[in-house]
């Protein structure tokens, strides 16, 4: 039944486009986003903030030390960018994620946490939030958002020690 309401919401979509005057835009970049998992709960990133979804195969992990957050789970190379690794699940809900075959890394592309890599349970598809339902819309995280959660963890990681 999801699949059902995805397609009739891209063909919606699609024949707005089609119907729209040229000098009307039905989705401005702005407008887009793109939803993903952690563990049971939905997010979604502004897609002007992503620069592209990579496999998280090639994480090297960090050694563990008072410098490193626990959040951050390793490094990756991504075409001709090093990048820092963050679990999402241990950033926003303060529990390790348990990476499956679904998992993905969205790489920052704008803002603050520019050069970074979410590690995610898994990506859904581009979609609008105006095609989204209000009942079941996502936790809208922004990369300022994202920082700031970054820096509150950063911060109680320093008053324990």
């Amino acid at each position: 039944m999801d699949n059902q309401v995805q397609r009739r919401r891209r063909l919606q979509l699609l024949q707005d486009r089609l119907l729209a005057s040229r000098n009307t835009v039905v989705d401005s970049p702005g407008d887009m986003v793109l939803p993903f998992n952690v563990g049971n709960y939905l997010f979604a990133i502004p897609y002007a903030e992503v620069a592209r979804v990579i496999l998280p195969a090639a994480i090297v992990q960090v050694p563990r030390n008072q410098n490193v957050p626990s959040f951050v789970v390793g490094v990756a190379a991504s075409e001709s960018d090093m990048l820092s690794i963050v679990d999402a699940a241990m950033l926003l809900l303060g529990a390790p994620m348990q990476a499956t075959i679904k998992s993905r890394i969205i790489v920052m592309g704008e803002g603050p946490m520019k050069g970074f890599g979410l590690l995610v349970s898994r990506v859904q598809d581009l979609t609008s939030m105006a095609l989204i339902d209000k009942d079941k819309a996502p936790a809208l995280l922004t990369s300022e958002a994202l920082n700031l959660h970054v820096a509150s963890k950063n911060t109680a990681n320093t008053e324990r020690q």
